[in-house]
């Protein structure tokens, strides 16, 4: 069709070039704008089907990299460092020039500050070094005494003017930590960070209006972002130490499959609250340790125990600010550390409540079964109304079989669940002793009756003998 219309295009054109009339003119016009109009047709339907297939093509590849980061829960990682990245670029845009200015004026007064000190320092010395020159040529005596006190004097006065100048040379020379100080692009992503983990150490604080009021922000919608994210880490830590001790587990059944004893552990697969306390409060401790010695490498002014207790106040959210990373490459490399320790501590104050929600659960069960066994043999029972010890006591009594882990949990039941079990256990008790009244009575009841039927009354007749 495209070479038909460019013959007839050729066709007219020739035509209106040997015959001047405006018949084949017009024909050749509209042939013309035709031609046009379904080249740019095609060219652009051309272009739409590429770039759909395109878009198409990008679409699949962006669907299959979210679902390869969903299956293994790089997508919450991948999210949380672009918001740190954002949130870093957008600090240092509104606070690097405002803060590289107010740091120059700072540097120019303090500059200015100690030349017009060491300028009075020097010109104490010289009225001093003066007055005890004319102290000495007013004084009587031989003209070497008094040559050798100058000289003395002279010495005292080149000594002083040498200690101011390497004064003034020290102050000079200790330039301020821009790596603490300055707004850096991984100064503003430290920040970020220090902001969203509601850490705030305090040694960055923003001076401008529009950096408080994006800090405010920033922290509205990155608070819930880090909560729903390290909740999410800490699940996978969780199944991570479920993996382990499931292949320690293993091991072990397989080294000693033939003098396996009965007391041998056997954990086996575990669920969200089997896994004790301490093996959560060990990783703490290890990731504690790890990260102690890693931080060192470059803040090596540090002691191993002033870096523990940096990351041990990160890890808790405590934030003093006391000490604080001093080297840009240092604040960089804290980042990772403290969001796997807060995700670790996460995943350990999760564990705590699921059992403490656990074992309120299971003194509840046992309230029942406590409640069966009233109703089977009431001497076994600790439903035992004229007992004087309060309810706690006796739930104590029945949580003697538990695990030291659990007796522990048990104190820290709250005021309302401690309220509940007591309610739980006075319904029981008082269910339990109108059930052994009424199984009294009917007892009572069924003795009279028996008792009627042996001795039952006979009837007497009285006979009229007449």
């Amino acid at each position: 069709l495209l070479f038909f219309q460019i013959f007839l295009f050729i066709l007219f054109f020739f035509n209106s070039l040997l015959y001047s009339t405006k018949l084949p003119n017009f024909f050749s016009l509209l042939l013309i704008f035709h031609f046009i109009i379904n080249f740019i047709s095609m060219r652009v339907r051309r272009n739409c089907r590429n770039f759909t297939i395109w878009l198409r093509n990008r679409l699949a590849f962006f669907n299959v990299i979210f679902n390869t980061m969903s299956k293994f829960h790089l997508l919450s990682f991948v999210l949380l460092i672009v918001y740190t990245l954002i949130g870093g670029a957008v600090f240092y845009m509104f606070e690097s020039d405002h803060h590289q200015q107010q740091h120059s004026n700072f540097t120019m007064a303090n500059l200015n500050e100690k030349n017009e000190q060491i300028k009075r320092m020097l010109d104490h010395l010289r009225k001093v070094f003066a007055l005890k020159m004319w102290k000495v040529g007013r004084q009587a005596g031989a003209m070497s005494t008094k040559f050798g006190r100058s000289r003395a004097i002279w010495k005292w006065y080149e000594q002083n003017v040498e200690n101011v100048t390497e004064f003034c040379q020290s102050t000079n020379n200790q330039q301020p930590n821009k790596a603490a100080v300055d707004w850096s692009f991984w100064s503003s992503v430290y920040y970020a960070v220090t902001v969203y983990t509601t850490i705030g150490y305090g040694d960055m604080t923003p001076s401008t209006t529009p950096g408080k009021i994006l800090t405010m922000i920033y922290a509205l919608c990155g608070i819930p972002l880090i909560c729903y994210i390290l909740q999410d880490w800490g699940f996978q830590l969780l199944l991570s130490a479920r993996y382990l001790i499931k292949l320690y587990d293993k091991m072990i059944d397989r080294l000693f499959s033939k003098w396996k004893k009965k007391n041998m552990l056997n954990i086996g697969w575990l669920e969200f609250g089997d896994l004790p306390i301490s093996v959560a409060l060990l990783m703490v401790i290890f990731l504690l340790c790890i990260s102690a010695s890693i931080f060192l490498i470059w803040e090596d002014e540090l002691t191993y125990f002033e870096s523990f207790y940096f990351f041990f106040i990160s890890f808790t959210t405590i934030g003093f600010g006391d000490i604080v990373p001093k080297y840009r490459i240092s604040m960089a490399m804290c980042i990772v550390p403290v969001l796997m320790g807060l995700a670790t501590v996460s995943m350990t104050i999760n564990l705590v409540q699921s059992k403490i929600e656990r074992l309120f659960e299971n003194v509840k069960r046992n309230i029942e079964l406590e409640y069966q066994k009233k109703q089977i043999d009431p001497n076994k029972s600790l439903m035992n109304v004229e007992s004087d010890e309060d309810v706690m006591t006796r739930l104590k009594h029945i949580g003697d079989t538990m695990s030291f882990e659990s007796r522990f949990l048990f104190r820290m039941l709250n005021r309302s669940q401690r309220r509940l079990l007591e309610e739980c256990w006075d319904r029981r008790v008082k269910t339990a002793n109108a059930a052994s009244q009424t199984v009294l009575l009917n007892a009572e009841e069924e003795s009279q009756t028996s008792i009627e039927m042996q001795f039952s009354r006979r009837n007497t007749y009285v006979y009229n003998a007449e």
